[in-house]
């Protein structure tokens, strides 16, 4: 289809190259490509064969949960392959600030997604964003706004299915107190049936007896399971995402060919770290779980690459969000963990596991509370504790 652009304003500048510029009201009706309305202004140089297009474009989505604004923007379009220079911030035509991300709301405790659109309210947490870049693939009938190299954050808007799904650093929204979490991979949300999941690595670093620790990591280190841990390219965006890309790509290439780092990278150097987890967000408990089979790759600088059972929980408490691990060896070992209001209570089936706790004075146990942080301590807990656990998890999941 052809469309008619109005140049008002013709010259010829001291090269003897031809400019013009003309402007399109929104009435106009004008597309860019078939999926972006725009207005605004239109620059032509005749040296060159692609268009200059300054003002705004809206996304001609099928989405109806998802608002369509006028994006502001400034890009040179080559209409073969149709690409949109963003800021890191982006405005609608009114100057409000938009978002596309995986978003959690303040109120109900639940998700939603944006997608170049407004937030219910400002305060709402982007899980993941992003931002720099926008385009849409015209064989899979996607739109895709990312940043320019290969591993920034990433967020896509499936126009068939109204699923959006996306990778990167993600923001979980969870407060732990002095316990460090991190999080890097991918989510997937379906607005249809209302389900999150998150893939990727969890890495979680906190105070604790180092002997305690030492004696889980030998004990599975002895009894790893019989799963193969393949690092596939979910596993490699991840981990150079983390390590950068030089470093990661040396790291991918030690771990294919001689299943081990090297030398354990000191950003994944954390007390337990799961890398390859599927979590799913439960709307009733308000929590996010992993159960089934559970990989952790390393304590510490201990690797393992084990395959256990077990359950992750992390739950948005009223009071204190609240981490619970329970993990299970092949022969049957049991490594608990839970963290509520500032403690961590541990246990094992392991006595040296519990010994190697005991053995601290309480006094070397605590964290005195900081100006901008809670207190921390860390015990043994009751022997039913995991019982308790197992029962309530599988009653409420």
């Amino acid at each position: 289809n052809t469309q008619d652009i109005f140049f008002s304003d013709i010259s010829v500048n001291k090269d003897t190259i031809t400019l013009a510029k003309g402007s399109i009201e929104e009435g106009d009706f004008f597309s860019i490509g078939n999926k972006f309305n725009f207005k605004g202004g239109v620059e032509l140089l005749a040296d060159q064969k692609d268009l200059i297009f300054d003002g705004y474009f809206k996304l001609d989505h099928d989405c109806n949960f998802i608002s369509k604004e006028w994006i502001k923007f400034r890009s040179q379009i080559n209409i073969e392959d149709i690409i949109f220079n963003l800021d890191s911030e982006i405005y609608n035509d009114r100057k409000e600030l938009l978002s596309s991300s995986l978003v959690f709301s303040s109120d109900s405790s639940s998700f939603y997604t944006t997608f170049l659109s407004k937030k219910n309210k400002e305060i709402d947490i982007n899980v993941l964003d992003a931002s720099y870049r926008l385009r849409y693939d015209n064989k899979k009938d996607e739109f895709i706004i990312g940043g320019v190299d290969s591993i920034s954050n990433y967020y896509v808007l499936d126009n068939m299915s109204c699923i959006t799904n996306g990778r990167g650093i993600l923001n979980l929204n969870i407060d732990l107190g002095r316990i460090n979490l991190k999080s890097i991979g991918s989510v997937v949300y379906d607005n249809n049936f209302n389900k999150t999941s998150l893939d990727g690595f969890l890495m979680l670093d906190f105070f604790f007896s180092e002997e305690a620790m030492e004696v889980m990591a030998k004990d599975i280190y002895s009894a790893p399971g019989d799963g193969l841990f393949e690092y596939d390219s979910d596993f490699a965006y991840n981990l150079i995402k983390i390590l950068g890309q030089d470093k990661g790509e040396k790291a991918l290439l030690n771990l294919e060919m001689h299943d081990s780092y090297s030398d354990l990278p000191d950003e994944i150097n954390y007390s337990l770290v799961f890398p390859k987890n599927s979590f799913n967000w439960d709307n009733v408990n308000k929590a996010y779980i992993a159960k089934g089979d559970i990989w952790l790759s390393n304590i510490y600088e201990s690797e393992l690459n084990a395959l256990l059972t077990g359950y992750v929980l992390i739950e948005k408490g009223r009071k204190s969000d609240i981490l619970t691990i329970y993990l299970q060896t092949e022969f049957y070992d049991e490594y608990y963990f839970h963290y509520k209001n500032g403690v961590m209570r541990a246990w094992s089936t392991n006595p040296d596991f519990n010994n190697a706790i005991n053995d601290i004075s309480e006094k070397k146990r605590r964290l005195d509370s900081k100006r901008s942080s809670r207190s921390y301590r860390y015990l043994v807990a009751e022997e039913d504790a995991t019982e308790k656990f197992i029962k309530m998890i599988e009653s409420q999941y």
